[in-house]
């Protein structure tokens, strides 16, 4: 960890350790009176997910916050609340959803722990609740995101708390059953609510020590955040730099003015089930948002469509070749009307970005703005924004003149694939192009990445966690 001083100007790069004091000299150097505490993050920024079907990039959502803050007691014999709940996941398979996302937990009674089974390490094969939704789920072949206060399993690092009986508190959780009814994965929350100023805390779970995590469903890369999670932009951006397409958030309030912020400032969709007010990557509620009964609400959001930045790419050709199949979409804001700023323009064009979204026309043909950016030369806008990050952050920890020994290879793709050698300590490699396109022209130095939909006959859908078995990446001759 490296601490700047305010007052010397100073760098000392040390090990932190626990209980450490940062008014105090640190390694020689001080940090300045007025630091509290220093975080320690490491963000891995990965490269995008596999590309999906055309077909099944369009995706019905459903968000169901009915009976959020009640809970539903599966083992009861009452059944508290679980037959309005389950009827409105009965309706969003009967509305052909394609994910439904039920509130945070779901399944809650904190005066009796759940069974062993409900820890989930043998993928929650002997947890009825998983099974029990795996049906529904397998019945109506959609997606099932629902919340639990699942058990800490056996080898769990944290103690039993004396304030709450000697127990574990267990982990509020987030499980994801696939179209099989099979357990895809589970999200256990990063931020649990709400520690106190003198250091208390509801009894809301332990932290995860696992935090983010993302999953390669059959319509696009999807990530999970919980309630007060909403709070903490850290695990937000962890998902951003993973190049998710679409964040489930089980919630016990609205969400409000950072999700929409989330939504635009990371790129993706958001359905929450919290107040149901389903969020597109423009942190705007889409126009197909339909309320179908109270404690439902169900949006059609197309992941295919793209934001890019301005800067190093030209779209006339693309658009010229696929007119009336693809098309710009607008965005109007304050500076929309004239002379309400020092220019007129929407608030995509204001950004500086330009935002590609196919027609109707285009869905019915399977054409895919996310296939054709690579043919066409063109850098999306999270991978622009990865790009610019790594290679400025290298020319600043190295003092390097320019940022060309660190190109990016275009639209997230990885280094090491058999076809480029990476930087050494000395510069570039001879065998790296730089990937920087110049302005306008359609040109590149270097070939982007060449990914391909292979014809089929018919839809399938793809199994499990594995994403679309159609892709395959030429470049990587699989």
């Amino acid at each position: 960890m490296c601490i700047r001083d305010r007052v010397d100007s100073k760098t000392a790069c040390h090990a932190l350790t626990p209980g450490l004091d940062l008014n105090v000299d640190t390694a020689g150097i001080q940090t300045g009176r007025n630091v509290t505490h220093v975080d320690i993050q490491t963000v891995f920024y990965r490269s995008e997910p596999p590309l999906v079907s055309p077909e099944r990039s369009r995706v019905l959502v459903a968000a169901i916050p009915a009976g959020g803050n009640n809970g539903c007691d599966w083992f009861s014999s009452a059944a508290k609340n679980c037959s309005e709940q389950l009827g409105l996941l009965e309706m969003a398979g009967e509305k052909h959803a394609d994910v439904a996302v039920l509130p945070e937990e779901f399944l809650w009674d904190p005066a009796t722990p759940l069974p062993d089974g409900c820890d989930l390490s043998d993928g929650g094969r002997n947890c009825t609740i998983v099974t029990g939704l795996g049906a529904i789920a397998k019945k109506y072949s959609m997606y099932v995101v629902f919340g639990m206060r699942a058990p800490a399993p056996a080898d769990d690092p944290y103690p039993a708390d004396s304030s709450h009986g000697d127990r574990k508190l267990g982990y509020n959780t987030v499980v994801i059953i696939g179209r099989d009814g099979e357990m895809v994965g589970y999200y256990r929350k990063s931020w649990p609510c709400c520690p106190g100023p003198d250091g208390s805390s509801m009894d809301d779970g332990y932290p995860s020590r696992e935090l983010v995590k993302t999953f390669d469903l059959d319509f696009g890369r999807v990530g999970v955040q919980t309630c007060f999670d909403m709070n903490f932009d850290d695990t937000w951006h962890q998902l951003y730099a993973a190049n998710v397409d679409m964040v489930f958030w089980p919630s016990a309030y609205g969400g409000g003015m950072p999700m929409r912020a989330y939504a635009q400032l990371y790129h993706y969709a958001i359905v929450p089930a919290g107040w149901g007010d389903i969020t597109d990557m423009t942190g705007q509620v889409p126009g197909s948002t339909t309320q179908e009964a109270d404690g439902i609400f169900t949006a059609t959001i197309d992941l295919d469509a793209t934001l890019f930045h301005v800067n190093f790419n030209n779209f006339s050709q693309l658009l010229a070749d696929y007119q009336g199949q693809i098309e710009t979409v607008g965005l109007a804001g304050y500076c929309s009307t004239p002379g309400n700023c020092s220019a007129t323009a929407d608030l995509l064009q204001e950004s500086g970005f330009v935002m590609l979204a196919r027609t109707d026309k285009g869905y019915e043909n399977g054409v895919s703005v996310r296939t054709l950016k690579d043919r066409y030369n063109l850098t999306d806008l999270r991978t622009y924004q990865h790009q610019s990050r790594h290679a400025i952050n290298m020319q600043r920890m190295t003092a390097t003149p320019n940022v060309r020994p660190w190109p990016y290879p275009r639209n997230g793709q990885p280094y090491h694939n058999g076809t480029r050698e990476v930087a050494d300590s000395q510069g570039a490699s001879a065998q790296e192009p730089d990937l920087r396109q110049a302005v306008g022209t359609g040109q590149t130095s270097g070939q982007p990445e060449r990914r391909e939909l292979v014809p089929v006959k018919g839809f399938v859908k793809a199994q499990g966690t594995r994403g679309w078995w159609g892709v395959t990446d030429q470049s990587r001759g699989s």
